[in-house]
């Protein structure tokens, strides 16, 4: 259904896609061929994706559901240097806005569609670390959040390398009674075992439901059905900020 948007919300996300609707690509869950999980285009004899089938496969607790707003492709797009180059330590102030566009448009345009597909709003919310240290993410989600103080901390206790998913390689910060339901946010998702990993700790510490939004999903053309997929049907998705990304057909629910 097509839902009003805060006034804020709407002059932002026009102004995003005036000025980058041309390189954006909004991610279509109604498309066949892509992982159930992470919208990786897959084989057509495959549900998921390698990487989400391992981590079904390792019997850990993980997100209820996962979302992306966008797709990135690597090495060199503009989608992808925008997620990539925003938090470099001299990066240019205009891939800091359109990161904190991207973002805004997400969280609070779309935070009540997760409240609604989800059952429960959400109580907390976390971060999952830059390996670098950078706290460029945390400080774009702490200026769009309604409520800062639900944030919980996430401490990366040691590496457990990029795609293994270790839910104790990562601590969460709860004293007391855990949140009922978290938003665990990360700038890209490329195998999601940091993702991941993070939704199963909060998951052991007793949240009941994790929900992750990244805010692109990079794609790698190194597999065919990846490439061809670039090739093919990506050129002709458009950018689309009022598209729900927690629906599998993209329409705001009631």
């Amino acid at each position: 259904m097509t839902r009003e948007f805060l006034p804020e919300v709407e002059a932002i996300g026009n102004a995003l896609a005036a000025e980058a609707g041309q390189y954006l690509r909004s991610i279509n869950r109604s498309l066949e061929g892509l992982c159930e999980s992470c919208a990786l285009p897959v084989n057509a004899d495959r549900s998921r994706c390698y990487q989400c089938r391992r981590h079904v496969e390792a019997s850990l607790p993980l997100a209820d559901r996962v979302t992306s707003l966008i797709y990135a492709v690597e090495p060199d797009t503009q989608a992808y240097l925008t997620v990539r180059n925003y938090k470099a330590p001299r990066t240019g102030p205009s891939l800091v806005q359109k990161m904190q566009e991207l973002l805004a448009v997400s969280l609070r345009g779309h935070v009540e569609c997760l409240v609604s597909v989800s059952g429960a709003p959400v109580d907390g919310w976390a971060i999952v670390p830059s390996r670098g240290g950078r706290p460029a993410l945390r400080d774009l989600v702490v200026a769009l959040a309604r409520d800062p103080h639900q944030e919980i901390g996430i401490t990366l206790q040691y590496d457990p390398g990029r795609r293994l998913l270790d839910p104790e390689a990562w601590v969460a910060d709860i004293s007391g009674d855990p949140p009922a339901h978290m938003l665990v946010i990360d700038d890209s998702w490329v195998s999601g075992a940091s993702a991941q990993s993070v939704a199963s700790s909060l998951k052991q510490a007793g949240v009941e439901q994790v929900s992750i939004f990244t805010v692109a999903r990079i794609l790698k053309t190194n597999l065919t059905e990846i490439n061809e997929f670039v090739k093919g049907q990506l050129p002709s998705m458009e950018f689309d900020w009022r598209r729900c990304p927690w629906t599998k057909k993209g329409a705001c629910p009631d």
